[in-house]
């Protein structure tokens, strides 16, 4: 908490998110244990007896959850009790499933027995896999798998439909894409001209592996609404082939790629598709050049960006069906998370040195903003003027490298008619987001130098500005008062 405060130490909005935040985290903490010594032990299973629960093979479920991904434990645990258990099995089956696919100690042909058969395995009680790796990270929640069969066996028929057909297709498509890594290394091997680690080629194949990965996530989770009875309008989106629910989670999977394009290169194992970078670069490698602060590189990351981006417009139109606030924000968090990010990583050069996230006071700050679509809204519309902004400095960018070689000329061309799709865009979503801050977002921003003079020059000029002072106490006081009230309460929790 101490790293976050400090992190925002500029941004005093997101102070005030964290001291909101800390306070209702000990308030939810303090109203489950007061639940938890109100009951026995010996009430609590009878109670879970009384509703159909197993009370241990359930805590384990979630004990994993909170293992594999704390940030999804949070959003699953505040959904309406109805659709709580289901989505947490949910989401740990297709981690087991992506525990036994990610695994490169497991040989090809055992691993695509497993999967071809895993949906299968989650309906066998007793099942487990001990066959991974000890270095595999979520090894131990396959171990254990037996008490997530468990859970899914006690879920309702139609909603163990539903995780059993997204499971196995998404096994089907894991499948096919260990296969071709197989041969695209195999023959790496063979020949040293051939790259092994990027994993896609064209932009279609790029669609698809999303869609595999992440779009039938989507699928699942919008037909896990409907079987609930909390989301009537949900078969509106059924309606049309689970479109809209394929582009919220290809929005998501696709900004998460973008983003983990130097891990990803480290592991051998790009997913950014050659018909993207290959237009800047002739080796995926290029793309690291440090030349020019990575000029090459952000050519493609800004051209990744707005692949992804056009997946937004069909992401507001998604949450516009939803009805339970519970589902609403259980859907809007990880948007609003993924268009903060993608306006973090736009141009961003880091990409290709390390780990990029937003601060920590951020994403609080857009947790508690995510209650409803006329909260998401302006959200949208912030991150996307910040986009276009960063969008129309970059263009200056690359008008400004003019040269003679037909080329580079071409390239240079195409770079800028990429910025404008993008900018286009933007101006879409603050029009849909804010109409009424559209002449304002449409105003150019003056962009400051970004060599090390010029940097120094802006901080120069802002700190001789009258009310620097004040704010600089302001943004110390708002601090102390975030610490202080984080220490009382983390103790007393």
């Amino acid at each position: 908490m101490a790293s976050a405060i400090l992190a925002s130490l500029l941004h005093p909005s997101e102070l005030v998110s964290l001291v909101q935040y800390a306070v209702h985290e000990h308030r939810q903490s303090k109203a489950a244990q007061a639940a938890q010594r109100s009951r026995s032990p010996t009430a609590d299973a009878d109670a879970d007896a009384d509703e159909g629960h197993a009370p241990d093979t359930l805590a384990r479920c979630y004990h994993y959850l909170n293992l594999t991904s704390r940030s999804f434990a949070a959003v699953i645990r505040a959904l309406h009790p109805a659709l709580r258990d289901a989505i947490c099995i949910f989401y740990l089956a297709l981690r087991g499933l992506d525990t036994v696919e990610d695994d490169m100690s497991i040989p090809l042909d055992r691993k695509l027995a497993v999967l071809a058969k895993f949906h299968e395995f989650l309906g066998t009680p007793g099942w487990t896999f001990t066959e991974n790796g000890p270095d595999e990270k979520d090894r131990a929640l396959l171990v254990e798998f037996d008490v997530v069969v468990d859970q899914y066996l006690r879920l309702p028929a139609e909603m163990r439909a539903v995780i059993g057909d997204i499971t196995q297709r998404m096994a089907t498509g894991m499948a096919e894409y260990c296969v071709r890594a197989y041969e695209q290394d195999k023959a790496a091997a063979a020949s040293p001209d051939l790259l092994s680690g990027n994993r896609v080629q064209t932009i279609d194949e790029y669609n698809v592996y999303c869609h595999y990965v992440a779009g039938l996530v989507g699928h699942g989770l919008t037909r896990l609404f409907l079987a609930s009875g909390l989301e009537s309008a949900a078969a509106e989106l059924l309606a049309d082939d689970l479109y809209l629910a394929n582009s919220m989670g290809l929005f998501l999977q696709k900004i998460n790629i973008t983003r983990d394009f130097h891990e990803d290169y480290l592991e051998n194992r790009v997913f950014w598709p050659r018909e993207i970078w290959g237009r800047y670069a002739s080796e995926l490698k290029g793309l690291l050049d440090a030349e020019d602060n990575y000029a090459v590189g952000r050519a493609a990351l800004n051209h990744m960006c707005t692949n992804a981006l056009l997946h937004v417009r069909d992401v507001l139109a998604y949450l516009s069906y939803l009805s339970d606030p519970t589902v609403f924000r259980f859907c809007a968090i990880p948007q609003v998370m993924a268009i903060a990010t993608l306006a973090l990583v736009y141009n961003n050069p880091r990409v290709f040195q390390g780990n990029v996230k937003i601060r920590k006071g951020l994403a609080v700050q857009l947790i508690l903003q995510s209650n409803s679509l006329e909260e998401v809204k302006p959200v949208f519309a912030r991150f996307a003027r910040e986009l276009k902004n960063k969008a129309l400095a970059y263009l200056r960018e690359v008008e400004r490298d003019g040269s003679k070689d037909w080329e580079a000329e071409e390239r240079r061309v195409g770079k800028a008619d990429k910025v404008k799709e993008l900018v286009g865009v933007c101006d879409e979503i603050i029009r849909e987001c804010d109409p009424k801050g559209v002449d304002v977002a449409s105003k150019d921003k003056k962009v400051e130098p970004v060599n090390a003079e010029g940097k120094v020059w802006a901080i120069a000029k802002r700190v001789s500005e009258p009310q620097t002072v004040r704010r600089a106490a302001i943004v110390a006081g708002a601090a102390a008062t975030a610490w202080v009230v984080y220490r009382r309460y983390a103790n007393s929790a």
